[in-house]
């Protein structure tokens, strides 16, 4: 590339970032057992709210999960990480005239994103300090070894995730099919 190559096939790199970025993000909801972190769905002591797979239901749960949550005596403001199937229900549906983000836009103060690395939903607190995600060395590109038609590279980051408040996130499952 610093030479004027035109014919860059970086798809291969791109591919290799987006999965180091999912397992970052599988570890912090998901945890990583073989390195010791627990998940912040993994740790949680709430019983996953289920719901069908429709607008109305699914506020309902939304709400539902924000009161087992604030019953355990966890503050806001809140914040929701969704599937990509939730996440577009939430940004193109309507319920009953009314955009349904909107009505639930009024619940997380926090957001509300996407993400590959959760099944349905996740409410979490986004007050602080429930959450620890600790960088050592962020994400880097590596040199392995070149031959004439080819350069291998390895991206390297060590990080690690500590949930120190196991009642700040609540998981939404969604009754698919």
């Amino acid at each position: 590339a610093a030479r004027g190559a035109r014919d860059l096939d970086l798809a291969p790199l791109l591919n290799a970032a987006r999965k180091t970025a999912l397992f970052e993000e599988q570890a912090v909801y998901n945890g990583f057992k073989e390195g010791g972190l627990e998940g912040m769905l993994t740790a949680s002591p709430h019983k996953p709210i289920t719901c069908k797979d429709d607008p109305e239901a699914l506020v309902e749960a939304l709400e539902h999960a924000l009161v087992e949550i604030e019953k355990a005596g966890i503050g806001g403001p809140f914040g929701l990480v969704a599937d990509s199937a939730v996440y577009e229900r939430l940004m193109a549906g309507a319920q009953q005239g009314y955009p349904i983000r909107k009505r639930v836009e009024e619940f997380f103060g926090a957001g509300i994103r996407g993400s590959p690395a959760v099944q349905g939903a996740v409410v979490l607190s986004a007050r602080g300090g429930d959450f620890v995600l600790t960088l050592g060395q962020d994400a880097s590109i590596g040199y392995q070894r070149h031959d004439a038609r080819q350069v291998t590279l390895f991206f390297t980051e060590s990080f690690t995730f500590r949930v120190i408040e196991t009642a700040a996130a609540i998981a939404v499952k969604i009754k698919r099919g």
